[in-house]
């Protein structure tokens, strides 16, 4: 119960953008999201400094003119409201201690900022890829070999048409003016990039919550620690088996198994949400499990991937990692839940959300549609992010197209598609209206599996109903 005249204050571990008169809140402290109105919005941004009830109930009558409601019952509500707050822990009296910064799970509201993002039509969410640079030499990699090299006659040409630090800094802040609130930073690997810390430093204070990509062998105890100041809604770590041989040999660095599992347990004992992030292939489909449980034993979460795509360069090389169709059945019944049919969309439905509430930005400035979806729509170093999001012929005519819009492939057209990507279609097909192969090729053995009269009736309905068994994943 509140002392009369009590001074209240904003608990200090909270995340949120404050978008025309809404606020977008995610709660550092307990991991729950909000989305507040404009006198919400009101009392939260006064409350960046001590107040009482009394001084809200005047700022938000002398600010906002409520017709509907007499000055008692403004006064009930904003009352109310504050202790609503107290005991979400949004808010405090200012006698109470600040509370600890708690775990944040970028899964947890996920659904529910991607919904924002849509209405509004903002990029919610946006991908930073701050450098192509990586020491390591994983054959699936989208990225070009050259474009990964160490070898200094490269890094030191593709370093120079990289965006430098202080352009960096301009993105995170035009994102921020723009209502981003989740910040993903990939590469290449992210932590061989200079001053990496200095810009996962700068989002942090421009208010984003953090979601980061890495294959964790770079990371210390010391910069472990250092990420665990941050507001880092996940780290995204990749291993591409329970065995360390296996792993070594597909990354082409022997100990890297060694130094990213080791990574892993680190940054979950200090409190991070890690998720070891595993792309399906030959080598591995067998022992999905094991990935899972290796996870498990780490402190951390698992998801998969699959297909492998070809490269950002087309070269289609990258296909002799992708499973056969024995092989692909026994990976559906292994990660059910991975592989998924969803529900058959209208087809006055969106494709997908790409260039509606996300976009992505290359390392050399480009503006895509998501990270997956190579189709520049512009580069921040010709203008303004907002102007390209805002009026991109690019962006236009990705919003404008619907699930009618898909053309058949071969003559046939599906009701529902595993891993349908606009983006995946540009790659493999050129044309991002066509259904890639690999997409239709996984759709159909799906299809049969679940036709399959004798499989496991938990792994049909897995397979059946994503909405309901995507919380009960993998991990």
């Amino acid at each position: 119960m509140l002392i009369n005249n009590e001074l209240l204050i904003q608990e200090s571990h909270l995340i949120y953008r404050i978008i025309e008169d809404e606020c977008l809140l995610v709660n550092g402290v307990t991991n729950k999201w909000y989305r507040l109105n404009q006198v919400g919005t009101l009392i939260l941004e006064n409350l960046k400094q001590p107040s009482t009830i009394k001084q809200l109930f005047d700022k938000v009558s002398g600010e906002i003119s409520i017709d509907e409601v007499s000055p008692e019952e403004l006064y009930t509500d904003i009352n109310d409201f504050v202790h609503y707050l107290i005991a979400e822990q949004v808010i405090r009296p200012t006698r109470q201690p600040p509370r600890p910064k708690g775990l944040i799970r970028v899964d947890d509201w996920r659904d529910e900022l991607d919904a924002v993002g849509v209405e509004l039509m903002i990029p919610t969410w946006a991908k930073i890829e701050v450098s192509t640079t990586c020491h390591l030499s994983c054959a699936h990699c989208y990225i070009p070999a050259t474009e990964r090299s160490l070898k200094r006659e490269l890094r030191v040409v593709r370093e120079e048409r990289e965006m430098s630090d202080g352009e960096i800094l301009s993105v995170i802040d035009q994102l921020a003016d723009m209502g981003c609130l989740l910040l993903t930073l990939t590469g290449g690997e992210i932590f061989i990039r200079r001053n990496i810390f200095d810009i996962l430093a700068y989002a942090h204070e421009r208010g984003f919550i953090l979601e980061l990509f890495t294959s964790g062998t770079p990371l210390t105890p010391e910069k472990v620690s250092a990420l665990s100041e941050l507001n880092v809604g996940r780290v995204q770590v990749s291993v591409y088996s329970h065995d360390a041989e296996t792993h070594d040999r597909f990354t082409g660095s022997a100990g890297s198994w060694k130094r990213s599992t080791a990574a892993i347990k680190l940054m979950a004992e200090k409190g991070l949400h890690v998720e070891l992030v595993c792309s399906i292939v030959p080598d591995n489909y067998r022992d999905l499990e094991k990935i899972r449980e290796l996870a498990a034993s780490l402190g951390a979460t698992c998801s998969y991937g699959y297909p492998i795509t070809a490269r950002t360069d087309q070269n289609r090389d990258t296909h002799s990692m992708r499973l056969d169709k024995t092989e692909l059945r026994d990976a559906i019944l292994s990660v059910p839940s991975f592989f998924a049919m969803p529900e058959p969309k209208e087809k006055t439905e969106r494709i997908c959300p790409a260039a509606v509430n996300m976009c992505s930005i290359t390392s050399s400035g480009d503006v895509l549609p998501c990270s997956q979806f190579h189709l520049p729509a512009g580069n921040v170093r010709d203008g303004q992010l907002s102007n390209i999001w805002q009026n991109s012929p690019v962006f236009s005519k990705l919003r404008s197209l619907r699930m009618g819009d898909l053309k058949s492939r071969d003559g046939e057209s599906l009701s529902s598609y595993v891993g349908l990507c606009p983006g995946l279609n540009l790659l493999e097909e050129d044309d991002f209206l066509i259904p890639a192969s690999i997409t239709v090729e996984t759709t159909k053995a799906v299809a049969d599996v679940i036709a399959e009269p004798d499989i496991d009736e938990e792994v049909r309905y897995r397979l059946t109903h994503p909405d309901e068994t995507r919380m009960r994943s993998e991990s």
